[in-house]
This record gives C-alpha cells, sequence and structure tokens, in this order.
C-alpha cells in the first residue's frame, strides 16, 4: 500500500490520513485561497501591456512580485478590485479605485483583477411520512 504524496504549491498538505489522492493542499500560505485541494491567488491575470482607464492610486515602488503588489493593495482601503504591475523591470504597483470598464494598451504594465468569493449556504428539509397498515 502506497500513502498518496505530492506537494502543495503556496501552502501545505492535508494531513496523510485525509488524502484521497497526490498534491491535496489542506491550508494555504497567507495571500492564498483554498479552492478544493489547490491554493490559488485570489486574483487573476486580465491582460498584458494593459492598462484602465480609471481613478487610480500609485503605491509605489513597492512590489517586486505580483503577490507583493496584491498585498498592498488589500492594506490600502481606497483600493478597488483591479491593480496593476510594471512587468517591465520597474516595481511599480498601482491600484485603481473604481471599477475598471475601459482598458488601452500600455507597454510594461500587467492588469490584475481581484476575484471575490461568495458563499451560499442552502439549508434542505426532507419531510418523510410512513404509513403504516
Amino acid at each position: 500500500c502506497q500513502a498518496w504524496a505530492g506537494s502543495c504549491q503556496n501552502g501545505q498538505l492535508r494531513p496523510q490520513a485525509q488524502r484521497t489522492a497526490d498534491n491535496q493542499c489542506g491550508s494555504c500560505d497567507a495571500g492564498y485561497d483554498l479552492s478544493g485541494t489547490v491554493c490559488q491567488a485570489p486574483y487573476v491575470l486580465h491582460g498584458v501591456d494593459e492598462e484602465c482607464r480609471s481613478a487610480r492610486i500609485s503605491l509605489g515602488q513597492i512590489a517586486a512580485t505580483v503577490q507583493q503588489c496584491y498585498q498592498a493593495v488589500q492594506a490600502n482601503s481606497e483600493c478597488g478590485d483591479w491593480f496593476e504591475v510594471s512587468h517591465d523591470g520597474g516595481l511599480a504597483c498601482t491600484c485603481y479605485t473604481a471599477p475598471c470598464t475601459s482598458f488601452f494598451h500600455d507597454d510594461g504594465e500587467s492588469l490584475y483583477y481581484i476575484q471575490t468569493t461568495t458563499t451560499t449556504t442552502s439549508t434542505w428539509t426532507v419531510t418523510m411520512t410512513s404509513t403504516l397498515s
């Protein structure tokens, strides 16, 4: 009998006794969300060399990575769900204060959207009636 093995990118594996397959995450590093058994960043790339036509705030030359820029955006209450990171060697991080609905080409910028997750819980009531004769 071979135990389930593997690795969990951006997190920690489930305890061995709880795994039903290889590579199942049980918890995630800060800034990542557990989606099923995978740790995912809560943002997605919208476009490379793209910028948004919306009010924005420069968060300065702080971001060496997309994850670091995302964390700076999360720390600023004025930032909305969109942000951009320079990918041309610069370290600029910018967030947008309003939704992005119009875009334009801008060399050296990658535009990201922060996904918001909504959890819906449904409650079902089943009534069973039995008639004995």
